[in-house]
């Protein structure tokens, strides 16, 4: 299965992913300081979050973010569901973001990140393209601000999807210094779709 993990450049730029939003407490802080610091990112929203959650996805949206799909329940059996199971979940978080915004996502990030032959299988004409990560800073299992931030800097290169979540507090704490960081490093923060140069969303 073709997964995108990283955009094939050797121009310093890094593209930010967000995933198991949105939150109504954290992902509203977060859209405030990437606003403040001009900064776009991609968010990979849980489809039973998001009807509860329509005018964080209105902001995103204005706000010149991207909007992906990360299933419906991200259940921890996903993994073990049945390709038809998984083709529901897909096309219900699809759905309910279509709703809200009225574009169709076609960006989709697997829970955990993982793929398997059902999943493979499930895909099969959704036209959802896959969309992994290079750098992953671990945030759900640290909450210290610092670990999580040497985490990504360690490992930076090029072309960098980055993978955080906008579940995570200590992860919404680290937004101005990591920019900063990544500023002085001479890296730019863009938008997935550019990074990658395809198109977020279909028709």
């Amino acid at each position: 299965m073709k997964v995108v993990c990283n955009g094939q450049t050797t121009e310093k730029v890094v593209s930010l992913t967000f995933d198991d939003g949105p939150d109504n407490q954290l992902t509203p802080k977060l859209l405030d300081q990437l606003h403040e610091l001009g900064i776009p990112a991609t968010f990979f929203c849980i489809g039973k979050k998001v009807a509860e959650n329509k005018d964080l996805l209105h902001r995103m949206n204005q706000e010149g973010h991207l909007i992906g799909t990360h299933s419906f329940t991200h259940s921890n059996w996903f993994d073990f569901f049945s390709p038809n199971h998984m083709r529901k979940e897909l096309e219900e978080s699809t759905k309910s973001i279509f709703q809200v915004i009225g574009k169709k996502p076609i960006l989709f990030r697997p829970p955990y990140g993982v793929t398997n032959p059902m999943l493979k299988k499930a895909l099969g004409g959704s036209g959802l393209i896959v969309i992994g990560f290079s750098n992953r800073a671990w945030d759900t299992s640290s909450r210290n601000e610092e670990t999580i931030r040497s985490r990504i800097v360690k490992k930076l290169r090029p072309g960098d999807i980055i993978l955080l979540h906008d579940t995570i507090p200590e992860t919404i704490g680290i937004m101005k210094s990591l920019a900063g960081i990544l500023n002085q490093e001479g890296y730019r923060i863009i938008s997935l779709d550019k990074l990658l140069n395809l198109s977020a969303y279909g028709v």
